[in-house]
């Protein structure tokens, strides 16, 4: 069966985008294919940890957070790779995607931010997509670091004070049989650490767009259909399924450098 148009079996990672020449780029791709490894933090690339900076929204590049270190890239067939490739520049590395997959990889979540924010139950958050992710993604994260305290030095009927099991007796038929059984073991703030850590990482994967702008426009997010890892990718030569280039001629200067590369290449 022939695979649809907008379906793609790879995701492609394209580098050197503030750089002045083809030459720097290719340069800047070769190191990369040499150092095998896509870096989450450029400023501080061995550091493991994933860094979420929410002092204010990223709203220049639809973010929720000011900051995320991740490594990003884009579910596009080749043949419509125009738009992006007018962004990011035509030297790129692509990867299976379940390779991909299996490393942790998986789509954001796209949000247009002229529309505003639909719950089930009413809040007191705002409704518009930049402020009510911005807001919960503060209150989220500062929960989390009393809760971690909370679950270092605590038990969580301490924390509560005179609290009871009995008081959820309404409810206890209503509850997972693991959150009883961490309220019995005084270990619920845990429980409740891990989720508000889990939805903060969640909210790494949204992406907000305008949707009124066209489809060639830089800032139309929506059309780049992201993919993202929350850290490093390493990468053998055997796992890059296919190299983009901008220059037949360019073939000969990878295969110079990389005698062994099995891959397929991409020319624009």
């Amino acid at each position: 069966m022939k695979s649809l148009e907008y379906i793609s079996n790879k995701l492609c990672h394209f580098v050197g985008r503030a750089l002045q020449t083809d030459e720097d780029r290719f340069e800047l791709l070769v190191k990369i294919v040499k150092g095998g490894k896509l870096f989450a933090n450029m400023l501080n690339p061995d550091n493991p940890e994933v860094l979420l900076n929410f002092r204010y929204i990223g709203q220049r590049a639809g973010e929720v957070y000011e900051k995320i270190d991740c490594v990003c890239f884009c579910d596009i067939p080749d043949n419509a790779l125009d738009i992006h490739t007018r962004k990011y520049g035509r030297f790129g590395i692509g990867f299976n995607k379940h390779y991909l997959a299996t490393k942790g990889a998986h789509p954001v979540m796209y949000i247009p931010m002229n529309c505003d924010i639909k719950e089930i139950s009413s809040t007191e958050l705002p409704k518009n997509p930049i402020d009510y992710f911005n807001v919960l993604s503060k209150e989220y994260t500062t929960m989390s670091y009393f809760l971690s305290m909370v679950n270092q030095f605590y038990p969580y009927t301490t924390a509560l004070g005179n609290f009871k099991l009995s008081d959820l007796a309404p409810y206890i038929n209503l509850m997972n049989t693991d959150v009883v059984n961490a309220i019995q073991n005084n270990k619920s703030h845990q429980m409740l650490f891990s989720q508000m850590i889990a939805i903060t990482g969640l909210m790494s994967y949204i992406k907000l767009f305008d949707e009124t702008l066209s489809q060639d426009d830089e800032n139309n997010y929506y059309m780049e259909r992201e993919w993202r890892i929350l850290s490093s990718v390493e990468f053998d030569l055997d796992n890059i399924d296919k190299i983009y280039l901008p220059h037949k001629e360019y073939e000969n200067y990878f295969m110079s450098e990389f005698p062994k590369y099995r891959g397929e290449f991409y020319v624009f």
